[in-house]
């Protein structure tokens, strides 16, 4: 029995590199099929009512820090900042606290709950070496991320 990796390269798919462990290099097939792939769910959440969103990548550690992350997933999470302070920010992981913030961002009447959020989430997690996997354990991955707000 072949594994996805050694199908990936028999069909053209995709591949990784030492330079970038755990991240994808699509080719032109992987990506289309990738694509093909987004757009039926993107059909079926939108289907089913949600909005689709998209948030930054980097943000400010202490989002993290509020919002539990940063103490539950800390050790997984990619670290970087601005030239006073290199550890100011985080590469998401996941998309929970930017929803939050779109959220919070407007006043909801009880009228228009649940509001549905999806986005097709780029997110990086510090996953060990010995634990990726190919495309079912990776450090930059596209997640789709939903979260419903409701009374």
């Amino acid at each position: 029995m072949k594994t996805h990796r050694e199908i990936a390269q028999q069909l053209d798919l995709f591949h990784s590199e030492p330079q970038g462990p755990g991240m994808i290099f699509w080719y032109q097939n992987g990506w289309r099929l990738f694509q093909n792939i987004q757009q039926h769910i993107r059909q079926l959440y939108q289907q089913h009512g949600f909005q689709e969103v998209r948030t930054p990548q980097f943000l400010k550690k202490d989002l993290w820090q509020t919002s539990g992350h940063l103490m539950m997933y800390g050790e997984d999470m990619f670290f970087g900042g601005d030239r006073e302070d290199r550890q100011a920010y985080a590469l998401k992981p996941m998309s929970c606290p930017a929803h939050i913030l779109l959220f919070k961002r407007g006043v909801h009447s009880y009228r228009e709950l649940p509001v549905k959020l999806f986005e097709f989430g780029l997110v990086h997690r510090n996953e060990s070496s010995g634990s990726l996997n190919g495309c079912l354990r990776l450090r930059q991955f596209t997640q789709d991320d939903v979260h419903v707000f409701c009374a």
